[in-house]
């Protein structure tokens, strides 16, 4: 096993054999901005073996500020591209599959099969009641997470029977007056706190092995400056 994973390994809830398991397992990343950017690059650190990006945009100058995965010479990129590009210079040893596209009803099924966990990167109602969908009729876990202005906010869905779901928390698309990132802002480092809860939710899911249905709703969390 790589020496690389030392630290992680000494960890008792880990050891050599929950190394293993993240190494063997599987993760599918929806939508590869702010949210995307720090989950994928703490998982590609952390070993987890295969690793799925559905984004069909490009790198743009106004993303660089929250988007810490790409760079300044990768303006015009597919989204995609740039994300394997420079997480296969982080770990060499990642298998990385891109999807140059959009996720919706028609491709969502196929492209989740195969994968043991999804994390919802986007910032679409619709995208996440698919998601919701799949994690319902094909029992994965799916790590939902959203950030706007000063906050963050996320919750893993489990789909066991009896598991309660994102549509119900969230029964109804958001007002179209609520303020969003491209309205509200964003600040970069409030994404990073929801990612951090993100990846290390995903780290304990091969480890822990969890079966039972369940639900995490991380509270809101809010940064406020005076001057």
């Amino acid at each position: 096993m790589p020496d690389r994973y030392f630290r992680q390994r000494i960890l008792p809830e880990i050891g050599n054999e929950g190394q293993e398991a993240i190494e063997r397992s599987s993760v599918l990343m929806v939508g590869c901005g702010g949210l995307a950017s720090p989950v994928l690059q703490y998982l590609a650190g952390a070993g987890v073996g295969r690793m799925g990006i559905v984004d069909g945009d490009l790198v743009e100058e106004s993303n660089l500020h929250r988007q810490t995965l790409f760079r300044e010479d990768q303006v015009g990129m597919r989204k995609v591209d740039a994300a394997k590009q420079n997480l296969q210079k982080l770990n060499s040893t990642l298998q990385i599959e891109t999807h140059p596209l959009y996720l919706d009803e028609s491709n969502a099924e196929s492209i989740a099969e195969g994968y043991d966990l999804i994390i919802d990167g986007t910032d679409q109602y619709e995208a996440k009641t698919i998601l919701n969908q799949i994690a319902i009729q094909a029992k994965k876990t799916v790590i939902f997470a959203g950030v706007t202005a000063l906050d963050a906010q996320w919750l893993v869905v489990s789909g066991e029977k009896d598991s309660p779901c994102y549509q119900c928390v969230f029964p109804k698309a958001p007002n179209p007056l609520i303020q969003n990132c491209e309205t509200a802002g964003v600040l970069g480092p409030m994404v990073a706190v929801a990612c951090v809860s993100m990846a290390n939710r995903v780290h304990k899911q091969p480890v822990l092995a969890r079966k039972s249905a369940q639900i995490y709703i991380g509270a809101s969390i809010g940064l406020y400056f005076t001057p």
